[in-house]
């Protein structure tokens, strides 16, 4: 038995007027697939219930942006720029958001399990009731983030990293093991 292969172009179509797809795909009720768009630039912009997983955004610009309802498992956010942002009830496991500039971003209800945030730049980071289990902060500090409400089990981090991070209780006895504290 022969299986036919799923038909997907192997090179992407280079986008030059975004807008002009963005309204040609709302008035004709189409998905937006298999297309490069460069140079990316959002601001001022609510993305509901949209699927950017496995995209790769590198470099992008969000200024004053919601993602609600979004999902983005996979997504390469290298080097971005996120201002004024706020990410609600999203899945962005295995996000890659390395050497990113995260300024006034929010994380409410949002699942970013297994996410890479290395080498990043936050000020005035804010997270509730959002998972990051397993997430690398690898040479991001923590200074003023506020964990206490959302789950880090297991999380990669330094010593360094670590100072001035806001967690609970259980949170401390966890990280305390980080540090090669033994308590009884």
């Amino acid at each position: 038995m022969k299986i036919i292969k799923p038909n997907i172009s192997k090179e992407l179509d280079t986008v030059e007027d975004l807008l002009k797809l963005i309204r040609d795909a709302k008035e004709d009720e189409l998905d937006i697939e298999t297309k490069q768009i460069n140079n990316i630039s959002f601001a001022d912009i609510v993305f509901k219930s949209c699927d950017l997983s496995n995209s790769s955004c590198n470099g992008a610009y969000f200024n004053r942006c919601e993602l609600v309802s979004c999902k983005g498992i996979g997504i390469a956010l290298q080097n971005v720029t996120l201002k004024e942002v706020s990410f609600l009830n999203s899945h962005f496991k295995y996000a890659n958001f390395d050497m990113a500039l995260l300024k006034n971003v929010s994380m409410i209800g949002s699942d970013l399990s297994h996410a890479n945030i290395s080498e990043c730049r936050l000020s005035n980071f804010k997270s509730k009731k959002s998972i990051f289990t397993g997430v690398s902060f690898f040479k991001t500090l923590l200074k003023g983030v506020d964990f206490s409400e959302s789950d880090i089990n297991g999380i990669s981090v330094s010593s360094e990293e670590l100072k001035g991070l806001i967690v609970n209780p259980v949170q401390a006895v966890e990280l305390s093991k980080i540090l090669g504290l033994i308590i009884k």
